[in-house]
């Protein structure tokens, strides 16, 4: 009997290792298996927001960008199509730029300023008259060619009084940005 009492106890013993053991997986293995998934799940949700969030980064650092190069490009075009008060220091430049290159301004008016509430720029007609000796005067010229300030000369009369000494009458139309109200 002896070993019918050692084989009972020992398939006891065997039975209350493999309940521990059933015991220790059903509530410490498979709970701890549970909570590793979760948090598994929880950091491709993290990974994915981060994704995300570096895209939407990059997106508004793309569009920053741009935004700058057009805020750049409204610069230039700003300064090609000046609004009101650019037009008033245009006509200053041209009359300190004739005043500092030798040559006799015996006119320089700006006309009304013509605007359509159609467009949204208006044109200033001005009127130039300036004498001088040949090489200032085509100086003069280049300086309006030159100019950032886009100006369409729409009619222009030369006038050689001896070989040095010229005179000029023009006709200038510059352009300007008209402010519009927002609605």
């Amino acid at each position: 009997m002896l070993d019918k009492e050692r084989a009972q106890k020992l398939i006891f013993l065997i039975l209350v290792v493999l309940g521990i053991g059933y015991a220790y997986y059903t509530y410490v293995f498979c709970s701890q298996v549970a909570q590793i998934d979760e948090l598994q799940t929880k950091l491709e949700e993290q990974n994915k927001k981060h994704t995300e969030l570096d895209m939407v980064r990059n997106n508004i650092k793309g569009y920053t960008d741009k935004l700058a190069n057009m805020n750049k490009e409204l610069e230039e075009i700003d300064k090609e199509i000046p609004n009101t008060n650019n037009i008033n220091q245009l006509n200053l430049n041209l009359y300190y730029y004739v005043k500092s290159h030798n040559l006799k301004i015996t006119n320089l008016e700006a006309q009304g300023k013509e605007t359509d509430e159609s467009k949204e720029y208006g044109k200033q007609p001005i009127q130039i008259s300036v004498a001088g000796k040949k090489q200032d005067m085509i100086d003069f010229i280049n300086y309006l060619k030159r100019n950032p300030i886009k100006m369409i000369i729409e009619n222009c009369s030369v006038k050689i009084m001896s070989v040095e000494d010229w005179s000029i009458e023009m006709k200038v139309n510059t352009y300007f940005m008209v402010k519009k109200e927002k609605k």
